[in-house]
Order: C-alpha cells, then sequence, then structure tokens
C-alpha cells in the first residue's frame, strides 16, 4: 500500500529543495567556456535525478496523466524543482505530448531525465523542444548506454553508440551514430581510457562526455567530443571499479559478464542477458542480449557485424 501522498511527497519534496524561486525573471547565470559549452551542474542534476523517481514518480505509478492527475504532477515537479507561476506554465507546455499517458517505469526514466536535466531551460522561460526534433549546433552532456560493433561499410569496420542527453534543451533524448572503428582507439582516450591498457567497446558503457550535435551527412551526429572534469572523475570511477574486486565474487572480467546494469552497477551492458535457443547456431542455452531485436545470440551477433557470419552459418 502507497503511503499518503499529500503528507509524505510533500514533505519530502521540502525537505530536498535547495533553492526558491521568486516571481520573475530567472536570475540564476550558468557559466559557459571559451567555446560556448553551458557548464551544467551534472553532479547535482544526477544527484536531483536520483530523488525524482521516489519522490515524485514513485507516487504517480501506474496512473494515467490527465485531468486532476496531470495538474497534480505539475504541481509536484514544480515544488521538487523549484518553479515559479510562470515557470510553471512553461512546464505544462513541455508535459503536452504526455497528456493521458500511463506513467511507466519506461515513461518514469525518460522523464527523470527530460525534466531533471531541462529545469534550467524551463527556468529561463524556455519550452523544452521535442525530443526528435532537430536541434543543432548545441553542446551536449550525455552518457554512452549502448556501445557494440556495427556493419562493415565496405571494407571499414563500424562500431554503434547509443547515448543519452543528461542536460539542457536535449535532456532525455536518446541517440545512435556510427562511426569507423579506427576512431575508437582516439575516442577511448580522450575519455579518459589509459594509452597502454587493453579494453574493448563495452568497457566504455556508461562513460560520459560532452558532445557537439551538428549537421552532418549522414544527418545530426556528434562532430565534436570533450570531457570536463566532472565527467572524467565520474569515468576513472567506474573504470577502477571494473578493475577491483566484483561485487558478486565473479573470477571473469566485467566485459564477459552477463549481468547488466540492473543487476551489477559496475555492467558493461544494460540489461542481463538471457539463456535460449539461438536459431544461427543453433545452439540451446546460449546468451542473448534483451535489448537485441534480432533473435540471436551475443556471439552470433558479434560475428555478423563483423562479416564473419554469412547465410546463417559462422565462418
Amino acid at each position: 500500500m502507497k503511503p499518503n501522498m499529500e503528507s509524505t511527497l510533500t514533505k519530502g519534496m521540502r525537505d530536498h529543495v535547495k533553492e526558491w524561486v521568486d516571481d520573475g525573471e530567472f536570475q540564476e547565470i550558468l557559466d559557459k567556456d571559451e567555446s560556448g559549452m553551458t557548464l551544467y551542474p551534472l553532479g547535482r542534476i544526477a544527484n536531483q535525478r536520483e530523488q525524482f523517481s521516489s519522490l515524485v514518480n514513485y507516487f504517480f505509478l501506474r496512473q494515467n496523466l490527465e485531468d486532476d492527475v496531470f495538474k497534480r504532477y505539475c504541481q509536484e515537479v514544480s515544488v521538487f524543482l523549484g518553479f515559479n507561476p510562470a515557470q510553471q506554465r512553461v512546464l505544462r507546455r513541455t508535459m503536452q505530448p504526455y497528456v493521458g499517458k500511463e506513467m511507466t517505469k519506461a515513461l518514469d526514466a525518460m522523464l527523470s531525465y527530460r525534466l531533471v536535466g531541462g529545469q534550467y531551460e524551463i527556468k529561463a522561460g524556455r519550452e523544452l523542444p521535442p525530443l526528435k526534433s532537430n536541434v543543432r549546433e548545441v553542446w551536449v552532456p550525455c552518457e554512452i548506454i549502448d556501445i557494440r560493433y556495427s556493419k562493415k561499410a565496405g571494407k571499414t569496420q563500424l562500431f554503434s553508440m547509443t547515448t543519452i542527453c543528461h542536460a539542457g534543451p536535449t535532456a532525455g533524448r536518446v541517440s545512435t551514430q556510427q562511426s569507423p572503428y579506427s576512431f575508437f582507439f582516439r575516442f577511448r582516450s580522450d575519455l579518459g581510457w589509459p594509452k597502454f591498457k587493453k579494453g574493448g567497446l563495452s568497457d566504455l558503457f556508461g562513460y560520459q562526455f560532452t558532445g557537439y550535435l551538428d549537421q552532418t551527412s549522414y544527418g545530426i551526429q556528434f562532430t565534436r567530443f570533450k570531457v570536463r572534469h566532472s565527467q572524467m572523475q565520474h569515468n576513472t570511477k567506474l573504470r577502477s571499479g571494473r578493475a577491483g574486486d566484483c561485487p558478486k565474487n565473479l573470477p571473469n572480467q566485467c566485459y564477459e559478464c552477463s549481468y547488466g546494469l540492473d543487476q551489477c552497477k559496475n555492467a558493461c551492458h544494460m540489461l542481463t542477458y538471457v539463456k535460449r535457443f539461438c536459431p544461427v547456431c543453433r545452439n540451446s542455452d546460449v546468451l542473448h542480449d534483451p535489448d537485441q531485436r534480432e533473435d540471436i545470440c551475443i556471439r552470433c551477433d558479434y560475428l555478423k557485424s563483423t562479416g564473419r557470419l554469412k547465410h546463417g552459418r559462422r565462418t
């Protein structure tokens, strides 16, 4: 049974709200570096995002965001993030695409990124653009949530990287782009990977960086990369955790482990692999990635992406 929302939610939120903004123009100005990159307080945003799900969205799970429920949701979000009445109106316009939708765990996760990460846009009176809008020429702080080999382009091996934006007008946006595998080694070095330390694609899962979104011949993609000090600290801490003792006392390396982020904080992929029959290699009880759309085991998927799986057979 859920606790009383009026008493527990409001008290919990007011305990965590650090600042209140009076009516009128929002005065907090975020610093920018020499390239025009906005220096969002990423540590604070991450802490607020963790609290947001438990203090706000938890009380609305499995409810439809319509009528009084929608109004109450916007009010509670405004209390948590310190919005004044003018900013509440901007929030309601931002939330219009979600009116009538059920608050599932997936919507909970997306709104946690979108509203907490986009709060500075809303406080400045700017409505957050749709997630699929063509936002470009902007620096975006983000995190790698999937990285794997992709199909070859001619003789060039590619890798695919999926990221989620942490802050700014594109907060909560998930995007995927492909790059030549030769670029991977310079990219991982920029993200703090030791020059002479071996490692594969999955080692960069969970790493953070700031990318510049711009128009390319392949669509809107990251064309430049930077790593802020707080992001480098996060990457170093994550790498150290994976190099230390396994929290589950397993002998294998993290990149070889079947556990996902849903069961281990040091995991190198999102969801825990499951065992089932693979129709390609025709082996039973082989590991499959639940995030993989194709019904194919992770080994056959790797061979297919590197061109060593042809006509359903390993070569």
